[in-house]
């Protein structure tokens, strides 16, 4: 089955290294934030949601070289797109 993925930051969702504050996350400087990405099918480009009817987050494909996914760092700017 082929899908089509839109790329969101689910952070909130996936974020397997954070601290806890009572139900949510939080982040302190450094911190790497997966990116993840919202489930679609391509023909029809629908979400695709769980037994719960929840929207099916899958994580970010793999980089080649690095052989991680893409990943933002908490209160850190990297680059030079900035």
């Amino acid at each position: 089955m082929r899908y089509l993925i839109a790329c969101s930051l689910a952070a909130l969702l996936t974020h397997t290294t954070a601290k806890a504050v009572g139900p949510l996350p939080y982040y302190t400087v450094g911190d790497a934030i997966p990116v993840s990405c919202l489930n679609r099918t391509v023909e029809t480009g629908e979400h695709i949601t769980n037994d719960k009817g929840e929207l099916q987050y899958v994580p970010f494909p793999t980089c080649n070289e690095t052989g991680r996914p893409l990943e933002l760092y908490f209160g850190i700017e990297k680059g030079s797109w900035f």
